[in-house]
């Protein structure tokens, strides 16, 4: 008998261009639809406008309320002393004080021999600046008030006994009203009042009480 010839293998069939053609259709409609439903997704929530984004991000502004100090009249001693030269002006101002609130003591005179004052100035003890400020801002004066000075003051310590704040009273305020509550603060220098070695001034201020 002749040999079986081996059997030849069939070579793989390409694919027939019918169905390359069908394939890249359904790929093509495929991707068109997933890049619509992408779009859509994306689309779907509306942008927020520029006025809620602003309305989102904004706090209100915190505003501070700033209370100046304020000093109980009653808590502290006023006593006025006379160094204008005109008779009673330290107990007109005296009553006045009185009338707004102030606790005083019996008004007096600087000295004997102490000069005339021309203005009037506002003296404190220890711890009693803002009591003098007070005062100041009542009298209408720009300050600043001072200490009272350890030596050589020209209201003797009998008669300021007990008082925290001393009003050396001046010509610029003698025998005048307190101002108004909405009167304007004017800038007056305190005058500088000093006792004499001794010997009696010709301008010396009255020694009229008050």
């Amino acid at each position: 008998m002749p040999p079986r010839s081996a059997p030849t293998q069939n070579a793989p069939r390409s694919p027939s261009p019918t169905v390359a053609v069908v394939v890249a259709v359904i790929a093509a409609a495929l991707g068109f639809f997933i890049l619509k439903q992408v779009s859509d997704d994306s689309s779907s929530g509306s942008p927020s406008s520029p006025t809620d984004q602003v309305a989102a991000t904004t706090v209100p502004a915190s505003t501070a309320t700033t209370t100046a100090p304020t000093v109980d009249k009653a808590s502290f001693q006023v006593v006025v002393a006379n160094a204008s030269g005109v008779g009673g002006a330290a107990g007109k101002m005296t009553t006045d004080l009185q009338a707004r609130g102030y606790k005083t003591l019996k008004a007096t005179n600087v000295a004997a021999g102490t000069p005339q004052a021309a203005t009037t100035t506002v003296y404190y003890t220890t711890g009693s600046e803002a009591a003098a400020d007070a005062v100041l801002a009542e009298l209408g004066l720009a300050g600043p008030a001072q200490p009272i000075p350890a030596t050589g003051f020209v209201v003797p310590a009998a008669d300021r006994a007990g008082a925290n704040v001393v009003i050396v009273l001046g010509k610029d305020l003698a025998g005048k009203a307190l101002p108004s509550k909405a009167a304007a603060t004017t800038t007056t220098a305190p005058g500088t009042v000093t006792l004499p070695a001794g010997g009696t001034s010709p301008n010396s201020a009255s020694t009229t009480a008050g």
